[in-house]
């Protein structure tokens, strides 16, 4: 395809030169009319192909728009780009000035504390164990394994807004989902003896 292009540009070259040398010794003017119709259709077949390169130039260019329009709404549609998990939070998290945790050599245990004395302790550098801080906390006797499981499977949507608010700890347990935690055997909810370990949170 290209050679044929090639050969034609030749001729058209040889065929305007021999046209310019009649005219020079003299040619009639129909002879000058054909060879101005030659020239028209060399400059009829570059505009065509500089109007096929800017169709083209456009269709690209709508076709890139599209797909960035795209790119964007999937990335500002989704909450989280990278799930979060242990290796996203400790690549990611600053560095911590280790000079709050000097002299640390044991943490403070407090026992029946009310807010009032805890507030002493609560944004020192020293850990603090409170004890018999809940015995009066309804959640002791009310919230359990079976609690939440009915609440979130009563609860439509409930697992996907989980999953879109990026937050599920596994902490290293073979259960990856909330929906796994509470698909789980009746056995191994209860930790009973010679089942698998497991502890999560959300």
């Amino acid at each position: 395809m290209q050679k044929l292009t090639n050969e034609r540009k030749n001729k058209l070259k040889k065929l305007r030169a021999i046209q310019k040398n009649a005219i020079k010794s003299g040619v009639n003017w129909s002879l000058l009319k054909q060879y101005n119709l030659i020239c028209s259709f060399n400059r009829e077949t570059n505009i065509k192909g500089s109007n096929k390169s800017l169709i083209l130039s456009i269709i690209i260019a709508f076709i890139l728009l599209v797909i960035s329009v795209i790119v964007s709404n999937v990335f500002l549609s989704v909450r989280c780009i990278l799930p979060n998990n242990f290796l996203v939070w400790e690549a990611t998290r600053p560095v911590a000035d280790c000079v709050y945790c000097q002299n640390v050599t044991r943490p403070v245990i407090l026992w029946d504390v009310t807010r009032r004395n805890f507030a002493n302790y609560s944004y020192s550098s020293k850990p603090i164990i409170v004890k018999n801080a809940i015995k009066h906390w309804r959640a002791t006797k009310e919230f359990s394994f079976n609690m939440f499981r009915k609440l979130y499977e009563g609860t439509a949507g409930s697992y996907e807004s989980l999953e879109d608010g990026c937050q599920f700890l596994n902490f290293k347990s073979d259960l990856f989902s909330l929906q796994e935690v509470f698909n789980m055997p009746e056995a191994r909810a209860r930790n009973a003896p010679g089942q698998e370990p497991w502890y999560v949170g959300w």
